[in-house]
């Protein structure tokens, strides 16, 4: 055998040894981690309470009921069930709404505070709070 013959065959023996060393050691070794898929949160159940629809009413000078507390969402219906005209005032929201007699205003109360609800036309004793949550 010639010394070329000798240097390939020992060359090919080396790389079989080492293949079989790595498919021997990759055998034992632990699979690599597949990644778990978590699954997307369920926004369809809430414990957060729904928006609603609520009333006050404009009579006999005053609101009433003169403080309410809603959700973020909820509608809130100004009634205006006296004779004479009266005004819808959310200074902080930019509202002015002028109702007549049996006229009403929907708002919806989108962003959490405090808003003070006056009647800056008939006189300044008529108000209302309304609290969102």
């Amino acid at each position: 055998m010639t010394t070329k013959k000798m240097i390939r065959g020992a060359l090919l023996l080396s790389m079989f040894v080492a293949m079989t060393w790595q498919l021997g050691c990759r055998r034992n070794a632990q699979p690599d981690p597949v990644p778990v898929q978590q699954p997307a949160p369920d926004n369809t159940v809430s414990d957060a309470p729904a928006p609603k629809t609520y009333s006050i009413m404009l009579y006999r000078s005053k609101f009433n009921p003169n403080s309410l507390s809603v959700v973020a969402g909820s509608q809130v219906i100004f009634k205006n069930k006296d004779p004479e005209q009266h005004n819808v005032s959310i200074k902080e929201l930019n509202v002015d709404k002028m109702l007549k007699a049996n006229q009403s205003f929907t708002y919806t109360f989108n962003k959490p505070g405090t808003y003070t609800v006056n009647n800056r036309v008939s006189n300044n004793t008529m108000k209302a709070t309304i609290t969102v949550r």
